[in-house]
């Protein structure tokens, strides 16, 4: 990064900045996620060495109408074989989608894990929309059954059906920063084995807004059993706090 002119933030060593260029990359990791004005200056400095895998991914995640993050949700219709299928208005069934251990096995021609981590990037970055059902998949990834399946489809229907979706910015400097949390309790109850701690554990969803623009929002399941709806309500709480007092 040095080599390329950039140099390290005072604030943030993993934080690199290009003073005359313009440009900020934030490094975790393996990832990167390049900030620029423009675009074509982060690909001429592209050529010079840095990731091109991980520049093009996280280019599609900045901009929610760019041509490339048009093209992610292109990609995994493509990759899934349903591009001439008929959309859906939701993407998630009304039942929540349980371990159904008497279900068929997944014989879908695509790789499960690979289609599951294309919808998790657009529901972490650019469609919120699509959080909770996202969520759901996730957590099968490690046994694909043919409902699970169903429910991924389920997921790129909608998105065939609301392809120029997304996030809208306009910043209202009044409003500050702001938290929006809820609960559901107990929402698997009924739909998982009874003997499992799972199927009676809450959900948590919440979403942060600067000048009432969303920055970061959540949907997952609660690590701990709560015992009625105002303790889960607490927990989600407390879980959207965490991310707030860091803002």
């Amino acid at each position: 990064m040095t080599q390329l002119g950039f140099q390290t933030s005072q604030s943030d060593p993993c934080l690199f900045l290009h003073q005359t260029e313009k440009i900020m990359v934030l490094n975790y990791c393996d990832d990167q996620i390049w900030l620029c004005p423009d675009n074509a200056t982060i690909w001429n400095l592209n050529h010079k060495g840095t990731s091109t895998a991980s520049l093009e991914l996280n280019l599609t995640l900045l901009v929610t109408d760019s041509p490339l993050a048009k093209g992610l949700i292109n990609k995994v219709i493509t990759y899934t074989g349903m591009g001439n299928t008929e959309g859906k208005d939701t993407p998630a069934a009304t039942n929540p989608l349980g371990l159904d251990k008497g279900s068929k096995a997944f014989s879908e021609q695509w790789n499960y894990p690979a289609a599951v981590g294309m919808l998790l990037c657009l529901s972490s970055n650019t469609r919120p929309d699509i959080q909770f059902a996202v969520h759901q998949v996730c957590r099968f990834s490690h046994s694909p059954r043919r409902s699970r399946g169903q429910a991924v489809k389920r997921i790129i229907r909608y998105l065939i059906n609301t392809p120029t979706q997304g996030l809208l910015f306009k910043p209202k400097p009044e409003e500050g920063l702001d938290c929006y949390v809820d609960a559901g309790f107990c929402g698997l109850h009924g739909y998982e084995d009874g003997q499992d701690p799972i199927s009676v554990k809450s959900q948590t969803g919440f979403v942060l807004t600067l000048f009432g623009c969303p920055v970061l929002w959540q949907s997952k399941l609660q690590t701990d059993i709560t015992l009625s709806s105002t303790t889960a309500e607490y927990v989600a709480f407390s879980m959207a706090i965490r991310k707030l007092l860091s803002l």
